[in-house]
């Protein structure tokens, strides 16, 4: 059959995708394929639109059938070219048919080639309005380019003025409408993560075990090797720094620390403090890795007459030295000994 399709829908739900409004209008050729001229989704006053192409000869009543082999019509090939304006990324994850369902609003564009079980991505614009545990997140720009089961991330970045970071890097991973998303851990993996905080005050709200904090961080870090047995690099500095733990009423001060990540190692090379008294704190140590998992830890604290104060009406100092090395009762467990 030639079929010619103009459709025109009010609120109402394609597979995953929920609509207050649609337009379709769109061909099909027997031998030839599907055509889409112009499809717009409508939701909440955020919208969709896209164009493309799907070479599969076979005619929607037979889609509809009973018994519809879906693995076999996504390897025919397909296009696609997609725009967003603030549209929920939840929607878009969900109709890919992926697991993960991501908070806030993506507006840019969505370009799919190839073919659905094997698909080449783009994917440019900027995401908006996420959250994370109740937190708002800065709006993240991102480029990413998929094909050939490598997912390059020609960047995500952010900056809010005062923290700005920076994601680049290739991962294995495989995507397919079929089958979703899955990891290749035996592949190999790069990536390089940068963020610079003039202020930390800013990172604050998203670790519940900070009450207050201010200072200076510096993050230039990378992942190599693959995900199996991978190898890290580079270093983490913080300056300048003052922080008050959750709970206590200690403003510990001029908080500087250095941590190197070299392999499988991640190195404390220093960490210095002290409180609004004379109290003082010093530290080093390392901790190895066995993939993403400490395998073995030994760290050195050290005290003098440093407050540790929960409230106004307990006061409190430590003086000496806290040594923690890791000590295993049983296989892929790790507990901490005191001296």
């Amino acid at each position: 059959p030639q079929l010619d399709l103009d459709i025109s829908l009010g609120r109402g739900q394609i597979d995953s995708l929920v609509f207050d409004h649609l337009e379709l209008h769109g061909s099909f050729s027997s031998g030839v394929g599907y055509r889409l001229d112009r499809l717009t989704f409508l939701t909440n006053g955020d919208s969709l639109s896209a164009t493309g192409s799907w070479d599969f000869p076979e005619s929607p009543v037979r889609i509809i059938r009973a018994g519809f082999d879906k693995e076999k019509a996504f390897g025919y090939p397909l296009n696609l070219n997609a725009e967003f304006v603030r549209y929920p990324l939840a929607d878009i994850f969900r109709g890919m048919h992926l697991k993960i369902l991501p908070s806030g609003v993506f507006s840019g564009t969505f370009g799919m080639g190839k073919t659905a079980s094997n698909p080449e991505l783009k994917l440019y614009g900027t995401v908006s309005g996420a959250e994370k545990g109740g937190l708002h997140l800065p709006d993240i720009d991102c480029r990413l380019d998929y094909g050939d089961s490598v997912l390059s991330i020609n960047g995500v970045e952010f900056d809010d003025g005062v923290t700005r970071g920076n994601l680049q890097g290739d991962l294995p991973v495989t995507i397919n409408m079929f089958n979703g998303l899955s990891f290749m851990d035996d592949r190999r993996t790069h990536l390089n993560c940068e963020i610079f905080s003039k202020n930390i005050s800013s990172l604050q709200p998203y670790f519940d075990q900070i009450g207050e904090a201010s200072g200076e961080l510096d993050v230039a870090i990378s992942l190599d090797g693959s995900f199996n047995n991978p190898s890290f690099g580079g270093n983490i500095t913080l300056r300048k720094s003052t922080v008050r733990l959750s709970g206590m009423e200690v403003l510990y001060k001029d908080i500087a620390a250095t941590i190197e990540l070299n392999q499988n190692q991640i190195k404390l090379t220093t960490l210095t403090g002290k409180d609004e008294n004379k109290g003082r704190l010093s530290g080093s140590g390392f901790v190895r890795l066995a993939g993403f998992k400490p395998d073995w830890y030994n760290l050195e604290l050290q005290f003098e007459e440093l407050s540790l104060s929960p409230s106004q009406d307990i006061n409190s100092k430590v003086d000496g030295t806290v040594k923690i090395v890791s000590a295993s009762p049983a296989p892929d467990r790790l507990i901490p000994s005191l001296t």
